[in-house]
């Protein structure tokens, strides 16, 4: 029995071990995926020039580390995801077949998604919250440095020489050449008018995704605001507002409106009605867009809509299909527009069907990101690695149950070996088989109290 006991003891401190150490990987995984553009930003402003190779390694390697990581801790819930994975490099080759042209960017776009996602499984929801700190105090910090010391943040990251160098764009689209800042960011009519500075990039170089990492730490507050540390809550909190006000998002400020709105409702609503989120965020735009006669032309929010809603209404059956170019400029930037052009409209509903009944908790935010456009000037960024990392935490599964399981479990094995000292490995196998398990993601947000 003293034996067993041991044993038994012995095999739990291994899992925590071990689960503290993927949990630090994953951390790092997830700090490298936000910073790794400031990164290579100051490494081609200060030491060597790089190009759209190098930035293509760079999301290479941190997506087979994701991949490593949730290798290493494979479970059978996890096999629904490789599978989404293999659909799209399926549908990638069929593209290629149907246009001639292979193109990595649109089959990278979908895949970070599952990759993400199943990171998130390896690690507990309690255990994201000091690697989210970090990136959120690192952006708020280098916030500050380009409100405040302007020169030294352009010579430090020299974002127009970074995207020029590494997405091919074109020189003369950077308007304002002496601020060299991203076009964006000296948009001169700001939301928030209190605020005298141009709009704050930090060390997402553009302001558009520093406003999108706004709405993915409002939905992490708000889905795992009850397992969060007060301090750290209150700390991503305050974060989020400052950093909010420095990148002046209006579709941050939008979405995150809509997200905690239907954090409010969702308890209420029946369990399928997650597969609605999107179409119908889609015919709430399409609706709104025609009875208001929002025009496309032009850079406000109403603009932008109806950008959206013209794409929708031009394309053809090829464009639906996802095997047009036609397009492809026009809708880079257009949400859901753009998702379907790079992945067919039948691509873009197995990708829904296949998240949402699991992940309910993120469909708010992915209908905003896929129903609304963002600004025109952004059209030559790529899909944003925060998101995906983001993705990851708003995806983490519950622990609390599994925590509840897990004692009662042991209970039981306490009083089975006492009658049998031979109970120690079946055991230890029934408590690590408990501790694994898949628990199901939160149905809806929960609200801190």
């Amino acid at each position: 029995m003293i034996a067993a006991t041991k044993g038994q003891r012995t095999s739990l401190e291994m899992r925590a071990n071990d689960d503290a150490q993927t949990a630090n990987l994953a951390g790092i995984v997830i700090i490298a995926t936000v910073l790794f553009n400031a990164v290579l930003a100051m490494i081609n402003g200060n030491i060597v020039e790089l190009n759209s190779n190098h930035v293509i390694a760079s999301e290479m390697v941190l997506f087979g580390a994701a991949l490593m990581l949730a290798l290493r801790r494979y479970r059978s819930e996890m096999l629904p995801w490789f599978l989404l994975m293999f659909v799209a490099g399926l549908f990638a080759v069929l593209r290629w077949a149907g246009t001639g042209a292979f193109e990595a960017k649109y089959l990278r776009d979908v895949l970070l998604i599952p990759a993400f996602v199943i990171l998130g499984m390896t690690v507990q929801p309690e255990r994201l919250a000091r690697p989210i700190l970090i990136v959120a105090l690192i952006a708020v910090a280098v916030m500050l440095l380009e409100a405040f010391f302007l020169p030294q943040y352009r010579d430090l990251f020299k974002v127009q020489e970074y995207y020029i160098s590494t997405r091919d764009v074109d020189p003369a689209s950077f308007w304002d050449t002496e601020v060299g800042l991203y076009p964006s960011a000296v948009r001169e009519d700001r939301m928030l008018p209190f605020v005298d500075l141009h709009r704050l990039s930090s060390v997402f170089l553009e302001p558009v995704s520093l406003g999108n990492f706004c709405a993915i730490l409002f939905a992490y507050l708000l889905a795992f605001g009850k397992r969060i540390p007060g301090r750290t809550y209150l700390v991503l909190a305050a974060s989020v507002f400052a950093l909010l006000v420095g990148c002046d998002g209006r579709l941050a400020i939008v979405g995150m409106i809509l997200i905690f709105a239907i954090s409010l409702i969702a308890p209420f609503l029946p369990k399928f009605s997650v597969f609605l989120y999107l179409p119908f965020s889609i015919l709430a735009v399409c609706v709104l867009t025609w009875t208001a006669g929002f025009s496309p032309d032009g850079n406000e929010f109403p603009n932008r809509l109806a950008h959206t809603v013209a794409l929708l209404e031009a394309y053809g059956p090829m464009e639906y299909l996802g095997l047009s170019e036609r397009f492809a400029d026009r809708a880079v930037d257009s949400g859901i527009a753009y998702w379907i052009a790079t992945q067919s409209a039948l691509g873009v509903a197995v990708t829904w069907i296949w998240v949402m009944p699991e992940y309910s908790s993120a469909g708010a935010l992915l209908a905003c990101n896929c129903a609304l456009s963002v600004d025109h000037d952004a059209r030559q960024r790529v899909i944003r690695e925060h998101q995906d990392g983001g993705i990851d935490v708003v995806h983490s599964r519950g622990i609390a149950e599994r925590r509840a399981e897990s004692s009662a479990e042991m209970k039981r094995i306490s009083r089975g070996a006492r009658r049998s000292a031979g109970l120690g490995s079946n055991a230890v196998a029934r408590i690590s088989s408990v501790a694994s398990s898949a628990g199901r993601p939160p149905k809806s947000f929960s609200m801190r109290p």
